[in-house]
């Protein structure tokens, strides 16, 4: 999995949206891909993830996180379930209160991560 460098926004990306709840939208681009070798399906998704800034984690459903991705970034969909060697690619987007923080990849019910990115 690879998470792209960060656009960090203090503006929506549409000139009739919301500045940013938290003051900072964060947009990354993540590609997943399945090892070549994997026989069982791998689903990825939005959910999978969150922003952590100062130890408090930011979902994409706080604040005004919509409104910092463009329509372009919207309409990528990282949901999928992946057979071996397939790829996926989406943008994920947060409103978090700094312009420094990590990204996380955390799919279990336990909420462990098992990947960090700072950004």
């Amino acid at each position: 999995m690879t998470v792209g460098h960060p656009q960090v926004r203090t503006w929506p990306s549409d000139s009739y949206g919301e500045r940013p709840a938290n003051g900072y939208y964060v947009v990354v681009k993540v590609t997943a891909k399945a090892d070549s070798s994997y026989t069982d399906g791998w689903f990825v998704s939005p959910p999978d993830f969150h922003a952590v800034v100062k130890g408090q984690h930011y979902d994409q459903d706080n604040g005004h996180a919509y409104e910092g991705a463009t329509d372009a970034e919207r309409n990528t969909d990282l949901s999928a379930t992946l057979a071996a060697g397939e790829t996926v690619t989406g943008y994920l987007y947060f409103d978090v209160p700094s312009a420094h923080g990590k990204i996380v990849y955390a799919p279990n019910s336990d909420g462990q991560p098992l990947a960090e990115w700072s950004y």
